[in-house]
């Protein structure tokens, strides 16, 4: 059996509990509290904790969530869009680098991470991460966060089909048509980003300048096409999709910011052009970042600006595979940036971010109590201590939250009931016996009891899915010195399998 997840939790009774769990592939929770009946009776809640069982755990990471696509992936390599807000993650985002620069993402395993690039960041506001999810069929996926060592690993290139930011040269593409292309430092979402000029405001062909993908990427067919565009007045910024430029075949959408009606879309994209599809008001943002969108589907052709649809069309003219390419007319200049090419289904999964998970196996979470107060270390003389598994003696309930049965096996080491352990004073009725007891809530059946004596003991106890039992602690009576007993130990290792 592969051990997997641990749980410290240390209650302490005259002396010091130390309750161990290791998890399989399910979940087992843990809560207790301690009332320790000495001549002053305190309550001490040691809240609750949860191991999450798991086939692997990213190692160095403290905190992961499980984020759930709904409807699972129906083809590999997609690329999944996870938003984090603060009303999930808390504000600022808990646990988390300030730049995100430790998060991390994996497959359903848990284990193998996946290609990422964040979009935006904000931690006392909305993030945007785009997830490549390698196998189809995903339903879950995980993100990591929580190690303070950690830089980041987003990667556009390796997100998407084709992705570029301008953060280098203009090496993946090829200047077709010319007024003035150039990579600006200046500005950007963020900075740097590509600057396309308007040219002449004359005659055709109307200012037009042109870059291709061809020089490394003319597979696009179908998918989605995304940029952050931002046109000046009276600007025409245009994306082309399934372009090849020596034969001037192929489809552009545009952004148009003038007033007015017209179809955005256009056919061939380099030359002698014409409008096609029915007109609509114009929906370029002038002077400002909007998100421009072309979602290709076979004949099917939708654009979009800042998340809304536009307008659809149909054709079916050019059906190959070719490139992208990048256009402006008009206006000082148009600016693109974070250009990328990513698959598409439909519908497109969305996705909802869980519960923060801590990884209590590279992080144990220890609650020692330690000594009650020294003037009170003892037990009070009398008979064998009454059971009440409804009450509030020491005691620690574990569930099983998942849908298998669960075994068991506990095993009791290092207790002592004399010498350097809890010393026995007096023998008179007692003899400084522990015992531990199993139960539902209000059983006080002795079904499942256990006497720890001096010396090694294991027993083994069940949980049936969704089962939760409650084991009491007890010591049955007797005197001891004050002060020792804080010295002992009883080591509780519990296996489930």
């Amino acid at each position: 059996m592969k051990l997997l997840k641990k749980l410290l939790i240390i209650i302490p009774v005259v002396g010091l509990i130390l309750l161990t769990i290791f998890m399989p592939a399910r979940q087992v929770s843990i809560d207790g509290i301690g009332t320790l009946s000495f001549e002053s009776t305190i309550t001490l809640s040691i809240g609750s904790e949860t191991a999450y069982a798991s086939p692997d755990w990213l190692s160095g990471w403290s905190y992961r969530r499980a984020i759930s696509l709904s409807p699972a992936t129906s083809i590999a390599d997609y690329q999944v869009l996870v938003t984090l807000t603060t009303g999930t993650i808390g504000n600022p985002y808990a646990n988390i680098k300030a730049d995100g620069s430790d998060i991390r993402f994996t497959g359903s395993d848990g284990a193998a991470l996946q290609d990422y690039w964040v979009e935006s960041w904000d931690n006392t506001g909305t993030s945007r991460i785009w997830v490549e999810v390698t196998a189809s069929g995903t339903p879950t996926i995980y993100m990591y966060y929580g190690n303070a060592a950690a830089s980041s690993s987003s990667d556009g290139s390796a997100t998407f089909i084709f992705f570029d930011d301008f953060s280098g040269t203009l090496s993946k593409w090829n200047v077709h048509i010319d007024t003035d292309v150039a990579i600006t430092s200046s500005y950007g979402s963020p900075a740097p980003c590509l600057e396309i000029s308007g040219g002449s405001t004359g005659g055709y062909p109307y200012g037009l300048a042109v870059i291709g993908s061809d020089a490394t990427y003319a597979g696009f067919q179908n998918g989605i096409i995304e940029a952050d565009v931002y046109p000046t007045t009276n600007a025409l910024p245009e994306i082309i999709f399934r372009g090849n430029y020596p034969a001037n075949t192929g489809y552009k959408g545009r952004w148009d910011t003038r007033s007015g009606d017209e179809t955005p879309w256009m056919k061939p994209p380099y030359d002698t052009w014409g409008g096609f599809g029915t007109a609509v008001a114009r929906f370029g943002i002038a002077n400002q970042w909007q998100k421009a969108k072309l979602v290709i589907n076979g004949p099917i052709f939708q654009i979009y600006s800042n998340d809304t649809l536009r307008a659809t069309v149909f054709d079916l003219q050019y059906s190959g595979a070719g490139e992208i390419g990048l256009a402006n007319h008009y206006g000082a200049y148009a600016r693109f940036d974070n250009v990328r090419v990513r698959k598409y289904a439909s519908p497109e999964p969305s996705a909802t971010v869980g519960n923060e998970e801590p990884d209590i196996s590279n992080t144990p979470s220890d609650k020692d109590f330690g000594p009650v107060s020294e003037n009170s270390s003892y037990w009070s003389n009398g008979s064998e201590p009454s059971w009440d598994l409804a009450g509030d003696d020491c005691y620690f309930t574990m569930t099983n939250n998942g849908t298998e049965a669960v075994d068991i096996s506990i095993s009791a080491t290092n207790f002592s009931s004399s010498g350097d352990g809890w010393t026995l004073v007096s023998t008179s009725p007692g003899v400084g016996e522990a015992r531990m007891k199993a139960g539902k809530e209000g059983d006080n059946d002795e079904d499942e009891m256990v006497t720890l004596t001096t010396g090694d003991q294991s027993f083994i106890s069940s949980l049936a899915a969704s089962e939760s039992k409650k084991w009491e602690l007890k010591l049955e009576t007797g005197t001891f010195t004050d002060g020792v007993e804080k010295n002992s130990t009883i080591t509780l290792t519990a296996t489930a399998s």
